[in-house]
């Protein structure tokens, strides 16, 4: 794990009453068929840190690899809202 120099942590809170095992299993398939070509450079992992919360931690060796992770996460996890802008990456 020495040659990562990049760290990602996301925490995504549900306020509302929804079951969240559905969009871990959906984030989980996504991201593996994504991100299967990284595997040398990106270690990931997700899992429900409380029963409306879920945490997406990510290892990398450059910024974009875990910038693409992100915006993908992001726009898994939120589909009824505008796709992150450009703004929320820089």
């Amino acid at each position: 794990m020495e040659h990562y120099t990049h760290q990602l942590n996301l925490f995504y809170v549900h306020t509302g009453d929804a079951d969240l095992s559905a969009p871990l299993e959906n984030l989980h398939q996504c991201l593996s068929e994504n991100h299967a070509e990284h595997s040398p450079n990106l270690l990931w992992g997700v899992s429900r840190s409380a029963p409306r919360a879920l945490c997406l931690r990510a290892l990398a060796a450059d910024a974009q690899t875990l910038q693409n992770l992100l915006h993908l996460a992001v726009t898994l996890l939120s589909p009824r809202q505008a796709p992150p802008s450009s703004v929320f990456f820089r």
